[in-house]
């Protein structure tokens, strides 16, 4: 039986999009989660380490997250399928409505890092909910919810890579 050390993949180093210190009004708590899962693009097995960031960001004064950022590996030849989980975590508060599924999705361009990229958001109903997930730098998939906040170019303008 092969030893832990050879069942884990070398450490990567990845971009991590988020809102950089000082360009948010209030505090940020992030947390990771990774896991050695076997996944290939052509639906065979390949060991990969899965690695997934999650940003919470609370407006001041505020108990409940107002932005949460989920970003998570974009595999080749993946489904593309949606990732509600920013969605789940910002609503996990029973002072939030529970989940509900999107009323209407919509794709549009929006501007990272002075690029376009192609974002699919989707409409809520209850209207305080925003929602939009992308495909970031070819091999990050990013999905974005928020809370009574706006989701607008002013917002987008904002991120950038950091350094957690």
């Amino acid at each position: 039986m092969p030893d832990a050390d050879t069942l884990l993949p070398e450490p990567v180093a990845f971009p991590v999009l988020g809102i950089p210190s000082g360009a948010w009004p209030g505090t940020r708590k992030l947390a990771m989660r990774s896991a050695v899962a076997p996944r290939a693009g052509d639906g065979g097995l390949a060991p990969s380490a899965t690695v997934a960031l999650t940003h919470t960001y609370y407006l001041a004064g505020q108990p409940l997250p107002s932005l949460v950022i989920g970003q998570a590996p974009a595999y080749p030849g993946g489904s593309g399928s949606r990732s509600d989980s920013a969605v789940r975590l910002l609503l996990r508060s029973k002072q939030r409505p529970t989940f509900d599924a999107p009323v209407d999705e919509a794709d549009h361009p929006i501007r990272i890092e002075g690029s376009t990229v192609t974002a699919t958001w989707s409409r809520w109903t209850d209207r305080r909910l925003s929602s939009v997930r992308f495909d970031w730098r070819a091999d990050r998939r990013v999905s974005i919810a928020a809370w009574e906040y706006p989701l607008d170019a002013e917002f987008f303008g904002t991120l950038a890579e950091i350094v957690p």
